[in-house]
């Protein structure tokens, strides 16, 4: 599991392993959400779409266009008893390099349901003062599937209090997986 380094299946489109979940605000497509299919499509078509950063939060998946390219490796398993926290700073530094140059990132993993929706949600949280609840909220309406694992929302959790000097989070983990946005 994830040293296939070929092209995507010959029937899927872009649109299917990814969402926009985040625009700057003239509409135009900030950050995109996805699986590994999403980053090993042809350099044109990630062109297009503007992207010029990735941050591939996966344990084995190569880095497919590394001359065109500026990538973030993250290379963390999506088990619950990993801690995520080192790598959010580094993660957010190179998303917020991207933005302040208005080009596109896409944060992908294996999946894209734990760890890149983790990265995404800590720099929601991080760039655009939003709680944890709304963050999860917006990238949910926009991504369905994303489910950041137990010990990864946990620290999330935390982000949220230290960023918002509370003592509770927005949402806890049983209310988001009840709630099921």
């Amino acid at each position: 599991m994830g040293n296939d380094h070929s092209l995507p299946p010959s029937n899927y489109k872009f649109s299917d392993t990814c969402n926009v979940v985040w625009t700057y605000p003239d509409g135009t497509p900030f950050i995109y959400l996805g699986n590994k299919w999403s980053s090993k499509f042809p350099i044109e078509e990630l062109k297009t779409r503007r992207i010029t950063h990735i941050v591939n939060a996966t344990k084995n998946e190569r880095h497919v266009h590394w001359r065109s390219i500026k990538y973030c490796k993250i290379a963390i398993r999506d088990d619950v008893g990993v801690d995520i926290s080192p790598y959010l700073k580094k993660t957010y530094k190179f998303i917020k390099r991207a933005y302040d140059r208005k080009e596109a990132v896409l944060v992908h993993c294996y999946a894209g349901i734990s760890r890149s929706s983790t990265v995404v949600l800590d720099f929601l949280m991080k760039e655009f003062e939003m709680s944890l609840r709304d963050a999860l909220k917006h990238v949910s309406d926009r991504r369905t599937i994303i489910q950041p694992n137990m010990g990864f929302f946990l620290t999330l959790t935390n982000i949220e209090k230290e960023l918002r000097g509370v003592q509770e989070p927005s949402i806890t983990y049983n209310e988001f997986a009840m709630q099921g946005f």
